[in-house]
Formats: structure tokens, sequence, C-alpha cells
């Protein structure tokens, strides 16, 4: 398969590369997506930056929208062909043609959205929920001023 990968940390400019990479194939309880949108977002350049520790070459993308490619062992409730939304960020690879994410994190394409828009919500929406519910606590009736809120992250934030 072809995928963006990750060459070297120089930088988004210079690090990242279009080339041959080897099809992921999912594993127990997992996934593999043919990837139709990839989410992009800030993290991927720090990524390329050496900013988190990688092994390279690395293919970057943590979210994406596309269709069920294969299913590993004991995943039930999804069929090959099944339009799908992926949360991949356990292991990357939403910039190749092939993703693979745990069947977790993987839900049926809402009918009507939007699979480009899809491929952008995973990420942000997933830690502005974590961020909001898990570590600050804020309950019903609490108020939080989030600062950059037309930003990813931060229009999701005013979503929760």
């Amino acid at each position: 398969m072809k995928a963006m990968q990750i060459v070297s940390f120089d930088g988004p400019a210079s690090g990242l590369r279009y080339q041959e990479a080897p099809t992921p194939e999912p594993g127990p309880g997992e996934i593999a997506v043919d990837v139709d949108h990839a989410g992009v977002g800030y993290v991927e350049a720090l990524f390329t930056e050496g900013l988190v520790p990688i092994d390279l070459p690395w293919t970057p993308g943590l979210e994406v929208s596309g269709r069920v490619r294969a299913l590993g062992d004991g995943v039930d409730g999804y069929r090959v062909g099944d339009a799908v939304v992926a949360l991949t960020i356990t292991g990357g690879g939403g910039y190749g043609q092939v993703a693979v994410a745990p069947a977790e994190l993987v839900v049926p394409l809402p009918a009507g959205l939007d699979p480009i828009l899809a491929a952008a919500v995973p990420a942000n929406s997933t830690t502005a929920l974590v961020a909001l519910e898990e570590i600050a606590h804020l309950r019903r009736g609490e108020s939080v001023l989030v600062h950059a809120a037309a930003g990813g992250l931060g229009s999701q934030m005013g979503q929760v």
C-alpha cells in the first residue's frame, strides 16, 4: 500500500514522504479499514519533530473514515464493506491506504454524516470528553472558559 510516512524528525516539510509501506493486518479484536479520509491535526506536526517517541518510518494519522476491509478474530457486529469511523490513535496509520484500530474504537458511520467531517471528529472529540469529564470532573451546571475555542479541540470542548 501507499502511505504518507514520517521518515525523519526534520519537521512536516522535510520529514514526511509518500511511499510504499506494509499493509497492516488486523490482530485479535481489531478492524482493518480501507481509508477514504483521514483527519489532520497539529499533533502530526509534533510527531515529525521527534517530540513523541516513535520508531521510523511511521505512518501518522489518528482518525479516519472508510470501509471495513477485514476483521480480526473475535470481532462481531461488522461486515466487510461497512462504512465506519475509527480512532486509530493507538498505533497511528491513518495516513495510509489501510489503517487498523481496536474494534472498540471503531463505530458505524452515522447516516447522513459527511465522511470527510467524520474523519476529523474522533481525536478532538475524545480528547475534549476525557479532559472535561474525566480529568476536570466538569458536571452539568458548571462553567469553563475555553481559550481558542475556534480550533479543533476547543470547538469540541464547547460541544461537550
